[in-house]
C-alpha cells in the first residue's frame, strides 16, 4: 500500500480532491506502519498543499525521528521552514536537495573542494546556478557580499541569463553553462549562498535595483496611447515545473482583467503558453511582445518601459522584482516556500505585491482582487 503512494504527492496532483484522497491513503498506511518515514514524509506533503504548513513540518519531524538520514524528509521539512520564515534551521536542512534522488539536484562531478564562507585570499571561486531561471536571478543578489570575501568570482549561469546577470553590480566575472573559464579553487552551488551568508528572515538583502538593462540592448515597444497604464502581463510559467499545474492559470480566467480599456497590455509570455494569445484578444488591446524575447535582457528591456506587471509565479515576476519595478505576483493557495504565508508584500522584493488565492484553485477571486487593485492605479 505504502508503495502506491507518490512520493511527492502535491507536485501531481492539483485539486483538494485527489489531495485529501492521498491524505486518506496516508493515514491508513501509517495505521498499519506508524514507523515508515515515507509515508510520514508523503503526508508532510500532502499536507503541505492542503495548507496545513504546521502539521507538514510534524509530519517530517516524525520521519525523521524513524530515519534520521532520510534525505527527502529532511529536503521538505527546510520547504516547510522555509515557507513558515525559520530560516535559520531551513537553510541548514535544504542542504539535503543533494542527497535527495530529485533529478534537479544531480551532482555536477567538481573536483574542487566545497567553499564553506571562508577568506578566499586571492583565490578563486565558482559560484553555479541551480534550479530555475527564477531561481538564478532571486539569488544573483548575493554575489556583491561573496566577492569582499578577497579572491576571484565566477558565476555560471544559463546562456540566456548571462547578458542580464553581467549587469550585477560587483566583478563577479558571468560565464555561460558549458563555457570555459578560468581555474578555480573552491565551487559552490548558488542557492547555498544564504546558508553562508546566514541570512535571518529580517535581514534578506532586498535592495533594489540589483539588476539592470545593459547597455546596448534596445527593445522595439510598439506604439500605444500615451495616457494608458502600460501593464505586462504574465499567465504561465515553465510546463516542465513539477508545481505549474497549480501555479498557471488559464488565459479565458483572464477575461475580466483584460476587458479594461484604459490600459494597454503587453504580453511577456513565452514558451508554449505564448500561443494562446489569441484566447485574451480583446478589442487590439493587448500587444504581443513575445517575438522579441529571446533572452531575459530584453525582457528587462521590456519590462523597464512597464508601469506594472501582473504575473503568476515565474521567473518575471522575479525580474520585475529585481529591476524594482512595481509587479503583483498570482499565487497559488498553497504557494512555493519563498513567498511564506499570508501575507501580501515579499521581504525579497520591495516593490512585489501578492495576490493569494484564498482557497484551492479560486483563481476568480485573485483576479477580482487584481481588478479594485488596478482600478485604483488607473485613477491615480
Amino acid at each position: 500500500l505504502a508503495n502506491a503512494i507518490l512520493a511527492e504527492p502535491a507536485r501531481n496532483l492539483a485539486n483538494p480532491d485527489e489531495l485529501q484522497r492521498a491524505e486518506t491513503l496516508c493515514v491508513e498506511t501509517l495505521e498499519k506502519q506508524p514507523a515508515l518515514p515515507q509515508a510520514w514524509v508523503n503526508l508532510g506533503v500532502v499536507r503541505q498543499a492542503l495548507g496545513g504548513a504546521a502539521q507538514a513540518l510534524e509530519c517530517f519531524q516524525r520521519a525523521l525521528q524513524y530515519q534520521p538520514e532520510n534525505a527527502d524528509a529532511r529536503y521538505n521539512l527546510a520547504i516547510a521552514e522555509l515557507l513558515t520564515g525559520r530560516f535559520e534551521s531551513g537553510w541548514r536542512n535544504y542542504e539535503a536537495r543533494w542527497q535527495t534522488a530529485n533529478p534537479v539536484f544531480a551532482s555536477r562531478g567538481f573536483k574542487q573542494p566545497r567553499w564553506e564562507g571562508q577568506e578566499l585570499a586571492g583565490r578563486t571561486l565558482l559560484i553555479h546556478a541551480e534550479q530555475g531561471m527564477g531561481d538564478t536571478i532571486q539569488f544573483v543578489r548575493y554575489l556583491p557580499a561573496v566577492a569582499k570575501f578577497g579572491g576571484r568570482v565566477l558565476f555560471e549561469c544559463p546562456p540566456s541569463l548571462k547578458k542580464l546577470l553581467s549587469t550585477v553590480e560587483t566583478a563577479v566575472k558571468v560565464l555561460s553553462r558549458g563555457e570555459r573559464g578560468p581555474a578555480c579553487d573552491f565551487q559552490v552551488p548558488l542557492l547555498s549562498l544564504p546558508l553562508l551568508m546566514g541570512t535571518t528572515l529580517p535581514g534578506i538583502p532586498n535592495r533594489v535595483p540589483y539588476l539592470s538593462v545593459p547597455e546596448r540592448v534596445q527593445f522595439n515597444f510598439p506604439a500605444s496611447p500615451t495616457d494608458r497604464l502600460r501593464v505586462g502581463i504574465v499567465w504561465a510559467g515553465n510546463p516542465q515545473h513539477g508545481s505549474d499545474r497549480s501555479r498557471s492559470l488559464a488565459p479565458a480566467l483572464m477575461a475580466p482583467l483584460l476587458a479594461r480599456t484604459n490600459v494597454s497590455y503587453y504580453s511577456l509570455q513565452v514558451g508554449p503558453a505564448s500561443q494562446q494569445l489569441g484566447k485574451l484578444s480583446m478589442g487590439g488591446n493587448i500587444f504581443d511582445l513575445s517575438p522579441q524575447l529571446t533572452d531575459f535582457a530584453l525582457t528587462a528591456a521590456a519590462i523597464q518601459q512597464m508601469d506594472l506587471v501582473i504575473s503568476v509565479d515565474t521567473a518575471v515576476a522575479h525580474l520585475a522584482g529585481a529591476l524594482a519595478k512595481p509587479v503583483w505576483v498570482l499565487l497559488p493557495f498553497a504557494p512555493d516556500w519563498r513567498w511564506l504565508l499570508e501575507r501580501e508584500d515579499s521581504p525579497w522584493y520591495p516593490t512585489l505585491r501578492l495576490f493569494r488565492q484564498p482557497s484551492h484553485g479560486d483563481w476568480a477571486s485573485v483576479i477580482a482582487r487584481v481588478v479594485a487593485a488596478l482600478e485604483g492605479e488607473v485613477r491615480c
